[in-house]
């Protein structure tokens, strides 16, 4: 959630449990997106930025899909750029941070944690939409 151009998790405190997740395939997308141009190709056709459960993840995944309309490259040192730009470097993590992502990097595994990640997202949508119901007596 951004208020103020600020950065906040996921309010969970209302949900009965945390939604489903996976932060180890998600930091693992960013980093194989930030080595490789043809990995965020294929991941653009997949992922969302929505799909992601941190918002700093969101954030980043959406800097590097910027940097890559704009054909500029989108490595740690251009994101990490443009999130100072943006204001938001320190609320993702900082430098350090990004620049991690690398060491998480699956190589060619982009094909296995697309779906992992999408899938976590569908579950999370479940979740919500069960406990909403839930709520409104339905």
């Amino acid at each position: 959630m951004k208020k103020e151009g600020k950065l906040y998790p996921l309010d969970t405190s209302k949900l009965e449990r945390i939604p489903p997740y996976n932060i180890e395939a998600e930091e693992s997308l960013l980093g194989s997106m930030l080595i490789s141009r043809d990995a965020i190709v294929s991941v653009i056709e997949i992922v969302a930025s929505e799909d992601f459960y941190r918002k700093s993840n969101q954030e980043v995944f959406n800097t590097i899909i910027e940097l890559y309309i704009k054909g500029e490259p989108a490595d740690p040192i251009t994101v990490a750029d443009q999130l100072n730009k943006k204001g938001l470097l320190d609320e993702v993590g900082g430098k350090t941070f990004i620049h991690s992502l690398k060491q998480y990097s699956s190589g060619g595994q982009c094909s296995v944690l697309c779906p992992d990640c999408k899938k976590s997202f569908y579950l999370k949508k479940i979740d919500l939409c069960c406990y909403r119901n839930s709520n409104n007596g339905l």
